[in-house]
C-alpha cells in the first residue's frame, strides 16, 4: 500500500509573494471615483485616530500604484487648520537602511529619493505617528508591504515609541500573512470601512 504524500506546504515567502500579486490585481481594478471616495472616508478616520492621539508629527506618504493617496487628502491636517500637527514623508536615503523622513505640507515642491519616489524637502524630523501604504493586512496588525522591508527595518531600529498606521482598502484583509521575525505588527489599520486597533 503506497504511503500518503502529505500535501507541500507554501513557504512564508510563497504565501507572501502569491498575496502581493493577488492584491495588486485587485487593486488595479479600483476605479478612480472609487479610490477618491475611499481616501476621504480614510481621512476620516485618520483624523478621529489624530484627534485621540494628538502626535505632533504625523508621517504620511504620496501613493502609487492605485495606494490610497493620503497625502493628496490632508489639506485639513495642515498646522494652520484645525489639528495643530506637523507633517513629514518618508525617504530612502541609503539603499538597506532605515527611513528617514522630512518635514512636508501639501503643496510643498517635493523631491526623489534613490528609488526614484517622491519624497520631501523639508528638514529631517521624527515622527510620533507613521502612517503607511500596505498590500494586505490582518486584524492582528500584520501587514504585507512590497518586500523591500523598509518600514519594519525603521520600526526595528527606533529608539523612541511611535504609533503606526498601515492604510489599506477593506478587500486586502487576510488571515493568511505569516509573521516572520523581521515583520513589525502595526498598531492600527484604516480602511474606507472601518478603523481596526490591532494591539
Amino acid at each position: 500500500m503506497k504511503a500518503t504524500v502529505p500535501p507541500k506546504l507554501d513557504s512564508p515567502q510563497e504565501i507572501k509573494t502569491r498575496l502581493r500579486k493577488e492584491m495588486q490585481m485587485q487593486r488595479y481594478q479600483i476605479t478612480e471615483d472609487q479610490a477618491n471616495t475611499s481616501g476621504w472616508k480614510v481621512a476620516n478616520h485618520l483624523r478621529s485616530l489624530i484627534a485621540k492621539h494628538h502626535p505632533e508629527i504625523v508621517s504620511l506618504y504620496i501613493s502609487m500604484k492605485n495606494e490610497i493617496d493620503m497625502a493628496g487628502l490632508v489639506k485639513d491636517l495642515h498646522p494652520h487648520n484645525n489639528l495643530d500637527i506637523e507633517l513629514a514623508l518618508p525617504r530612502v536615503a541609503k539603499k538597506g537602511f532605515p527611513l528617514v523622513f522630512n518635514k512636508w505640507y501639501p503643496g510643498a515642491k517635493t523631491d526623489f529619493d534613490k528609488y526614484g519616489l517622491e519624497c520631501a524637502k523639508g528638514v529631517e524630523v521624527h515622527p510620533s505617528m507613521m502612517v503607511m501604504p500596505c498590500l494586505a493586512f490582518s486584524r492582528s496588525g500584520a501587514r504585507l508591504g512590497y518586500g523591500g522591508g523598509y518600514y519594519d527595518m525603521t520600526l526595528k531600529a527606533l529608539e523612541y515609541p511611535v504609533i503606526t498606521v498601515a492604510v489599506a482598502y477593506a478587500f486586502q484583509e487576510s488571515d493568511e500573512i505569516p509573521m516572520e521575525y523581521h515583520d513589525q505588527p502595526v498598531d492600527y489599520v484604516i480602511t474606507e470601512q472601518e478603523l481596526i486597533q490591532c494591539r
